[in-house]
């Protein structure tokens, strides 16, 4: 087994690379797909590091990121959203383990708390 090189920022692996079957529909349509991009370990770990601390940055700081990091900022914007959809995947698989009853739930305590809310208003007005 051979040892993985290091990465060099923004290096892409080939189109083909890990596809099993492709056909080779891709000639024919004359647009190749485009590589797939790789983080550097440094940038991977800033870039989560960050994320742990800012969910949602600006712009500006997404754009710095990209500067300091080297990378395209569309790179950047969109390692957050996925981050943000891996985070929020991640808390919906433990969501039914973690919580036997439906009392801590808060879209059922809000339909609990919507339905009885006129009936106990009315009494204290």
């Amino acid at each position: 087994m051979t040892t993985p090189q290091p990465i060099a920022p923004q290096q892409h692996r080939p189109a083909d690379a890990g596809v099993v079957g492709g056909g080779g529909q891709q000639a024919s349509t004359g647009a190749a797909k485009k590589p797939r991009m790789v983080f550097t370990e440094i940038q991977r770990r800033t870039l989560v590091a960050i994320f742990k601390e800012i969910k949602r940055p600006s712009k500006e700081i997404q754009a710095t990121i990209a500067e300091q990091l080297g990378l395209k900022v569309s790179t950047v914007v969109n390692f957050f959203m996925n981050a943000r959809r891996r985070s929020v995947d991640k808390y919906m698989d433990e969501a039914p383990s973690s919580s036997s009853t439906s009392a801590g739930d808060p879209v059922n305590s809000a339909a609990v708390s919507s339905t009885a809310g006129p009936s106990d208003d009315s009494g204290r007005q």
